[in-house]
């Protein structure tokens, strides 16, 4: 028998079994006992009658008969004979690069200039005449104490390499201090056109025939008038120059532009910082700023009285005003003012800081030891607490931290506690040598 044979009878009786057992069933049996056991065998029976339909009617087995019907209809590949060596397979021929189009780089992007600031007009004033030298330790011409206009003790650092290391033996004043192997000149500038601080910071050009020198710097003023110089030379631009005392030199002088020139007062602090005379000036031309107080009515004309906000002690006397010039009067009266307010109108802080100590102002006389005249004899000058203060002293109450003399210095006036040979209770409406 073959295996197609027992299938058919296997199924055949599965067939049978199940459709007499399920008769059976409906026409003869009841109870549970006997309902569960026959459930269980209809279930066998039924996976079996299912089992034989699914084999029939679209059985794995009759899916291989379908497959073997397929692949007699596909024709199958050759077996090819393994080769004994490697086949070798020529290579795809090269084909030539596709050429890329020409890549253009973008074009960079122009970002246009600032356009270049608008030069600053400066003027240069000219002068010609002749020279002589000055400075140093060896320029007996000057005295050992003497000063420079341009240049107090503490601005020495405004000038690097323009003085010696040390203040030579038996000196004090910075005109013998001078390096006689720097380039400095001194001139009689016109402190309108050129201020003081615009000297400081700029050079100026000398020459003497086919010979320049540049960058010299302004330090002293003068010479004076009476000698018909127009420059006094460092010793080191003399021979730079080729000249001797007598010779002709021009000197060329940057003038600020009226956008940068310092203008007569400046707000500063408050109060109106006025550029008053320097000293030498007064000196050798008092009359044409301050007057003549040797002259008939002068004091009359010029002098006024400035009140003070707080009682002044002077000589065991209590006094309100102050007598002084009149140009220096509204200054005056500012600083004053803010003295009174910084003290916080206190009249017990004012006596504290022996502010309301007063040493007098105007009085005709000349300076200590010499033959001309005192600022006080301008009426430009003011002192305080000079027992504290004492002429000439190295120790004093006044300090540069002190209200009276930050508030004086802040409208331009000057303080003598500054000078070399200090004079603490001095402030004055005019910038000095010391």
């Amino acid at each position: 028998m073959t295996d197609r044979n027992i299938v058919t009878a296997v199924s055949f009786l599965v067939t049978v079994s199940y459709l007499g057992f399920g008769f059976y069933i409906e026409h003869s049996i009841s109870g549970d006992a006997s309902l569960v056991l026959i459930s269980v065998i209809m279930g066998v029976l039924t996976s079996a009658f299912w089992a034989v339909m699914h084999y029939w009617l679209g059985s794995s087995a009759d899916n291989r008969s379908k497959d073997a019907v397929i692949a007699g209809q596909i024709p199958q590949a050759p077996v090819l004979p393994t080769p004994s060596s490697p086949i070798s397979v020529p290579p795809p021929p090269s084909l030539p690069p596709t050429p890329l189009p020409p890549q253009v780089p973008p074009a960079p992007k122009t970002i246009p200039e600032p356009p270049p600031p608008a030069p600053t007009a400066v003027n240069v004033l000219t002068l010609t005449g002749t020279m002589s030298t000055f400075g140093g330790p060896n320029d007996t011409g000057v005295k050992p104490d003497e000063g420079l206009a341009l240049c107090e003790p503490h601005e020495i650092g405004l000038f690097p390499g323009l003085f010696l290391a040390e203040q030579p033996p038996g000196t004090t004043g910075l005109a013998r201090r001078l390096d006689p192997t720097a380039l400095y000149i001194a001139c009689r500038w016109n402190y309108k056109q050129t201020p003081r601080s615009w000297l400081q910071t700029h050079k100026v050009r000398c020459s003497a025939g086919s010979i320049i020198v540049e960058g010299v710097q302004p330090i002293d003023w003068g010479p004076a008038e009476s000698t018909g110089r127009v420059a006094d030379l460092s010793p080191a631009l003399e021979t730079a120059l080729g000249l001797t005392t007598g010779g002709t030199v021009t000197v060329e002088i940057p003038l600020p532009s009226a956008s940068t020139a310092a203008p007569a007062s400046a707000a500063t602090g408050g109060l109106t910082k006025h550029i008053w005379p320097l000293q030498t000036e007064i000196h050798t031309g008092s009359a044409a700023f301050y007057g003549d107080p040797d002259s008939s009515g002068w004091e009359a004309a010029n002098l006024v009285e400035v009140p003070c906000p707080w009682p002044l002690q002077i000589d065991g006397q209590t006094v309100h005003t102050i007598r002084i010039h009149s140009k220096c009067a509204d200054s005056l009266r500012e600083v004053l003012e803010a003295i009174w307010e910084a003290c916080g109108k206190d009249l017990s802080k004012i006596s504290a800081l022996k502010y309301n100590r007063f040493d007098g102002s105007f009085v005709n006389r000349p300076m200590r030891e010499s033959t001309e005249k005192s600022m006080h004899a301008y009426g430009c000058a003011l002192d305080f607490d000079a027992a504290d203060n004492p002429f000439h002293s190295m120790t004093h109450l006044f300090s540069v931290d002190s209200i009276i003399v930050q508030q004086f210095e802040a409208a331009g006036w000057m303080w003598g506690g500054r000078w070399q040979s200090p004079d603490a209770m001095h402030m004055q409406a005019a910038r000095v040598h010391p």
